[in-house]
């Protein structure tokens, strides 16, 4: 369904977030997950790795209310 497509998730180490990139994950896309948290970012990562393998996920550390981090 999403073969071929790119997602970004924020909030996507965790939560809502992780779930929303799972989903995206099992239909085929790459995600690009950002957290604010290393450790959280880490385990999030990791459980989408498991889905989809080490290329379906980009774990970016940025913090969504700072402009500079998102650029």
């Amino acid at each position: 369904m999403f073969s071929g497509k790119v997602a970004r998730v924020t909030g996507g180490s965790r939560g809502i977030g992780l779930a929303v990139a799972r989903a995206l994950v099992e239909r085929g896309a790459q995600v690009a997950i950002a957290a604010t948290s290393d450790t959280t970012l880490q385990a999030g990562t990791a459980a989408l790795q498991e889905v989809g393998g080490a290329a379906a996920v980009l774990p970016l550390r940025a913090d969504m209310r700072r402009p500079e981090e998102v650029a």
